[in-house]
């Protein structure tokens, strides 16, 4: 058994950074409350004044806005790593099981290997429950994730995208049965993907030379080193390398 830390240790639940409200609401309203009561009452010479209370409220209610402040954007940076340290871990799995023929399963792992990555960028602007509504709708993650970048080079990655969210269709064997299928994996570019002449089966054909020159994309665009994203062992640098041209450990 490999055991392996979230952050390079041994795996721990990360116990949350969120000071609770109760806590906040508490520390605020002694202040508040101590310098109503001294406004109403009165107070002594050796008392702090109710305007000193009142500082020291607002001090501890600034501090509270500003810690929680630093937690959500840190919980928004750990969401988008986990984002993409997943997407990475379904591309070696992908890429692997692309090597050894394994389908449809080879592409559904990189379809959700591309899901990941965009789904990361986009965690930036989108919340995680916007993100789980969109589900596994790769053009439409495709797209805003376009949208966001603004760069019109990227259209050149749209048919990719497409052939690769045809596999959505077969991720389940009821379409399989009914249809059949024929799919063809390439990893160098000129190879052609038939199914050979009196087949009918739905086509499903994928270059993976294109998936890896997209995942550099994704990663270079959001600014993520890949070799510091996440521990990759030999094996997994093995199959994410093998007959990959992107330069994608580069980044």
């Amino acid at each position: 058994m490999i055991c392996r830390g979230a952050r390079g240790g041994a795996w721990h639940p990360r116990k949350s950074s969120h000071t609770p409200p109760q806590e906040v609401n508490g520390c605020v309203s002694y202040f508040l409350h101590e310098a109503v009561a001294k406004l109403k009452n009165g107070f002594g010479d050796g008392d702090t004044k109710p305007s000193r209370l009142l500082q020291q409220g607002w001090h501890e209610l600034t501090r509270c806005i500003n810690i929680s402040a630093v937690i959500h954007y840190q919980h928004l940076m750990d969401v988008r790593e986990w984002f993409f340290r997943l997407g990475l871990q379904y591309l070696v799995a992908g890429r692997f099981s692309a090597c050894a023929g394994v389908s449809p399963v080879g592409a559904n792992l990189l379809h959700h290997a591309l899901e990941m990555l965009l789904k990361g960028y986009l965690s930036s602007s989108m919340t995680l429950g916007e993100l789980k509504k969109i589900g596994h709708r790769l053009i439409k993650l495709w797209d805003l994730y376009k949208a966001n970048v603004g760069d019109a080079s990227l259209n050149q990655h749209d048919g990719v995208v497409t052939e690769l969210d045809k596999f959505e269709e077969i991720r389940y064997p009821d379409k399989i049965v009914s249809s059949g299928m024929f799919v063809g994996y390439s990893f160098v570019r000129g190879e052609l993907v038939t199914a050979g002449p009196g087949r009918r089966e739905p086509v499903y054909k994928l270059l993976v030379a294109e998936i890896d020159e997209l995942a550099r994309t994704i990663f270079e665009s959001a600014s993520i080193n890949v070799s510091a994203i996440d521990y990759l062992s030999e094996d997994s640098k093995t199959y994410l390398t093998k007959w990959n041209e992107s330069g994608l450990l580069k980044n």
